[in-house]
């Protein structure tokens, strides 16, 4: 089944992004191998609660069955629709797609500004 939901991050250098919290799935969620609809109400009520602690919203995440996952045009939308509908002080927002292969291989990592998505080199440091 695929998995998703929402990422809040805290900036400790620049070029490097530590994740707070990862959330999700939920019980109220609708998820198939092959798709992943969030309850988007609960998403809203978990970001403003993680706001009120200092996390920001920073992109999603979710699962891709296949080894070397790559976003579909479902996803590129939703991630741009975010971008610009969100009410946010960022130049775009992360999409991570965590595929069937160890990271980074199976990892798709990139940023969307709204309009185009800007991929990232993700790399596995060994460092918490």
């Amino acid at each position: 089944m695929e998995n998703s939901d929402d990422m809040q991050g805290v900036l400790r250098r620049i070029k490097s992004l530590r994740f707070a919290i990862g959330t999700g799935p939920r019980a109220t969620d609708r998820r198939s191998r092959l798709s992943y609809i969030p309850d988007r109400g609960a998403e809203r009520q978990e970001i403003a609660e993680f706001f009120e602690q200092g996390l920001h919203f920073v992109g999603d995440w979710h699962s891709h069955p296949e080894r070397h996952p790559v976003p579909s045009g479902v996803d590129d939308k939703n991630i741009a629709e975010c971008v610009r509908k969100s009410d946010h002080g960022l130049n775009g927002f992360l999409l991570v797609i965590v595929g069937t292969w160890l990271p980074p291989g199976g990892w798709h990592v990139s940023v969307h500004d709204g309009t185009d998505r800007h991929r990232l080199n993700a790399q596995c440091t060994g460092r918490d």
